[in-house]
């Protein structure tokens, strides 16, 4: 629940920010390249803002699959946990190495 609030936060200042500030995006993106940043520090931005989406994206994956009435004894449940999770940290790294 905690990550979806966070990605619902973000995705609200951006889509808020992108309608009240005054400049484009490609603007704020060149504030950012003069900062200079380390490609260590721009790498665990980008996964910081990926890691709630590939979490929601690969558990929403796992209920639809509960949904279908499958997959639902403690054995599997607990698969299904672990496969969603490393598949949330291969969609995270994945978006974060764009």
């Amino acid at each position: 629940m905690f990550l979806g609030i966070i990605l619902s936060g973000y995705a609200s200042v951006l889509g808020i920010g992108a309608l009240v500030l005054p400049n484009d995006v490609s603007h704020y993106i060149m504030m950012i390249e003069g900062l200079n940043l380390s490609p260590a520090t721009i790498f665990l931005a980008k996964f910081l803002i990926a890691a709630p989406l590939g979490y929601h994206l690969a558990n929403g994956i796992r209920h639809l699959y509960w949904d279908t009435a499958k997959g639902l004894s403690i054995k599997e449940v607990y698969s299904t946990g672990y496969i969603m999770l490393a598949t949330a940290a291969v969609i995270t790294l994945f978006l974060a190495a764009l």
